[in-house]
């Protein structure tokens, strides 16, 4: 499989990913209430995250984030192959 190239979200639209920036990793919504003690306390909390995907697009001006239930399709180029480690 090759990298990324577009990402399908459910407007219909395909939205162009920058610079080999596509990633899988856990997603959640965080909320700052009073400083970033508060953050950090709550970030070392033992949640069981959900899977998101991220990725620049517009030359980088925007970074997306969203659940990986939010993704429609992912378009790869057909580049170099996937190894299996």
């Amino acid at each position: 499989m090759g990298q990324a190239t577009a990402v399908l979200l459910a407007d219909g639209e395909w939205h162009q990913v920058e610079d080999r920036s596509f990633y899988v990793d856990a997603y959640k919504y965080v909320r700052v209430a009073s400083g970033m003690e508060r953050m950090l306390a709550f970030l070392r909390k033992k949640i069981v995250p959900t899977n998101g995907a991220t990725w620049t697009e517009n030359g980088g001006e925007y970074i997306v984030f969203c659940p990986i239930t939010a993704i429609q399709a992912v378009r790869c180029s057909a580049g170099e192959q996937e190894k299996t480690l």
